[in-house]
């Protein structure tokens, strides 16, 4: 993404240069009335009005991809409840992601026993046993979908701290044997 936006903010250079050259030839050619200078004064102008067009729509994206959040928005998603401290995390869930390596679980199509619920709370203990206070929180609000960038906001920390705490706990999680169960 860093990469991406350097080229962006390149382009914007680059589109500006641009602009400015055609803004001197349009200065030159007004002093001239011939009809051919008139006609190309009138593409000279479409031209500006559309790279002042790319312009903005640079400005915009590297606007959004510097902040992380859409430009202009003031009440926008971002300050909705899901990427404030209101996280729900299901324990057995957890569980199942860890143990069957998917991320899709569809409770409704579940036909576990009470048995096999029981068994996934147990190994869920165990995995997250191995992880500290802070790593489990960090960890779990990463299975519920959580960017590092919003963990890292909610727990006001560094977002590559967020981001090597979460592969930390993947680690210890891998390393860990819940065969016993």
């Amino acid at each position: 993404m860093k990469e991406l936006l350097v080229e962006y903010r390149q382009t914007l250079k680059e589109t500006r240069v641009l602009l400015s050259d055609i803004e001197k030839i349009i200065k030159i050619n007004e002093a001239d009335k011939s009809l051919e200078s008139k006609e190309l004064l009138i593409e000279l102008q479409e031209d500006k009005k559309v790279i002042n067009s790319w312009i903005s729509n640079l400005q915009y994206s590297i606007q959004w991809l510097s902040s992380g959040k859409r430009p202009g928005s003031t009440r926008g998603i971002e300050r909705r409840s899901v990427y404030q401290k209101e996280i729900l995390t299901d324990a057995t869930e957890i569980a199942k992601i860890i143990e069957s390596g998917q991320v899709i679980y569809n409770e409704e199509e579940s036909t576990e026993t009470d048995e096999e619920q029981e068994h996934f709370s147990q190994v869920t203990d165990a995995v997250l046993g191995v992880l500290t206070d802070k790593e489990c929180e960090i960890y779990k609000m990463s299975i519920n979908g959580l960017a590092p960038f919003e963990i890292a906001q909610y727990m006001e920390m560094p977002y590559k701290t967020v981001y090597k705490a979460i592969n930390r706990c993947e680690r210890k999680i891998q390393n860990e044997d819940v065969s016993f169960l």
